[in-house]
């Protein structure tokens, strides 16, 4: 006896897709940038930029994905102040606020994130050559941040 198979294509119901949070590792050369997945559960690398280009990017997924929060990775001294490099990160933040006013935006202390992100690639068995390109240690540390700041 022959069974028919029931078409399901016309009961497709899409999943919902939720504005992203997004995590920057500022940098004066190159800003790594991480996202979240549609469901906000994970982070994932979106890849390293200038300045100016990663607001280019940011521009790109609000229009593609929408944006509801902005984390950036704050440089906090180990007496808990804010240094010279503390200053820039805060003058990006400005000049993210004038261009995504509808986002919210908090800091994450970065404090030891680099070297946590690079122990991440060394365990991952990424090859050495490959984490000294240019950029791949700024993402993963854009990534860690998010992933940080998602577990808090």
């Amino acid at each position: 006896m022959l069974h028919k198979i029931p078409s399901f294509s016309h009961s497709f119901i899409p999943s919902p897709v939720y504005p992203r949070i997004v995590a920057i590792d500022y940098g004066k050369k190159r800003c790594g940038i991480a996202m979240t997945d549609p469901m906000g559960w994970f982070a994932q690398a979106v890849g390293t930029f200038s300045p100016d280009e990663a607001i280019i990017c940011l521009n790109d997924l609000q229009k593609s994905d929408g944006i509801s929060k902005i984390v950036i990775g704050m440089p906090y001294l180990p007496d808990g102040n804010i240094g010279e490099t503390g200053n820039a990160v805060i003058a990006f933040a400005k000049e993210l606020e004038k261009n995504f006013p509808n986002a919210e935006f908090d800091f994450i202390d970065e404090q030891y994130s680099s070297q946590n992100a690079m122990q991440a690639l060394i365990q991952s068995g990424v090859k050495k050559q490959k984490r000294k390109e240019k950029g791949i240690l700024d993402r993963a540390t854009a990534v860690l941040l998010l992933q940080q700041y998602l577990e808090m």
